[in-house]
Parts: structure tokens; C-alpha cells; sequence
């Protein structure tokens, strides 16, 4: 899921250079597709952000030490701390609210959307169902992040890369 903006780059980069578009076209095209990515990650401890240097925040350890679940969003402007939450079902909640507020005045055509796991592909499940019922969006079967992201967010992480796709 982290990674689905950036392949949605290359494939629209791919897409642009075989209609005939130059490199530099491409790239300005990217740059303005940047700000429009979003990556929410629901997360059961921030431990492995802070071994990573993702987050170095007391707040951080914390909000570990007190058993809570945080959201996270990820742009181009960095990671803001959304919401700390005591169990799964208010994750589930505040990252659909979250979704709810970031797709309110987007025409859902236009989205591309990408939920992933890691761990716990059940609790997915749970988001994924939950997501659609609330909004119409459908999320498909959800992907593994990679173990490399997986090693960064730590176990039991859900989330949706979300993509706005530029006006033709």
C-alpha cells in the first residue's frame, strides 16, 4: 500500500510517454499528482516507527506504554498523527472517518485506491467490509505490505493508499 502511489507513477508515466508526451511533460505531470496522494495506516504500536526514526516523539512510547492503536497519514507534506484509540473496532472507525473526510468532495471515479495489511489479514477483512458498507468504496482482497514495510509499520497494520487522479 505504501508503495501503490508510486507504482501508480510509473504506470502513468508509461501511460504519458506512449501518447506521445516528453519526459519533461511526465515529470511536471507527477509533480502535480504528488500532493494528491494519501497513505492512512492504522497501526497497534508505534514501537517500530521509533526503532526506524519514523516517529521520535516521547508521545510516541507513551502512547505504547497505555495500549493504544493509533491512525497515521502519510502525504507529501510528511506523517500526521490522526487518532489513539483503546481497540480494533475504533481503528476500523477512525480510519473510515478518516477516508469519509479525505474523499467527501472527490468524484470516486477518479480515485484509485489500494487497501493493504500486515499481519493480520483478518482485521483487513473487518476494515474492508466495514469500508464498503459506509462508503461504496471496495477495497478488492487487500494486499501484504512488503517486508521491508512491514519491518517499519510493525504487526497488525491496515490502511488504503488513496490516489486523485489529475483532471484530463
Amino acid at each position: 500500500t505504501t508503495c501503490m502511489p508510486e507504482g501508480f507513477f510509473a504506470l502513468e508515466a508509461v501511460r504519458l510517454l506512449k501518447a506521445g508526451k516528453t519526459a519533461e511533460e511526465v515529470v511536471d505531470y507527477l509533480e502535480r499528482l504528488k500532493p494528491r496522494c494519501e497513505i492512512l495506516f492504522g497501526v497497534h504500536s508505534l514501537t517500530q516507527l521509533i526503532k526506524t526514526g519514523g516517529l521520535l516523539r516521547m508521545g510516541a512510547a507513551f502512547n505504547d506504554w497505555l495500549g493504544l492503536k493509533t491512525v497515521l497519514r502519510f502525504n507529501h507534506k510528511g506523517t500526521s498523527h490522526l487518532a489513539s484509540v483503546q481497540d480494533d473496532e475504533q481503528l476500523i472507525e477512525r480510519l473510515i472517518e478518516a477516508i469519509i473526510v479525505m474523499t467527501a468532495d472527490k468524484n470516486p471515479a477518479h480515485l484509485v485506491m489500494s487497501g493493504g495489511y500486515c499481519g493480520d489479514y483478518q482485521l483487513y477483512q473487518r476494515f474492508a467490509r466495514k469500508l464498503h458498507a459506509k462508503t461504496g468504496l471496495h477495497l478488492e482482497h487487500g494486499i501484504p505490505v512488503s517486508p521491508v514495510v512491514g519491518a517499519y509499520l510493525g504487526l497488525n497494520a491496515v490502511g488504503v493508499g488513496i490516489v486523485e487522479r489529475l483532471p484530463e
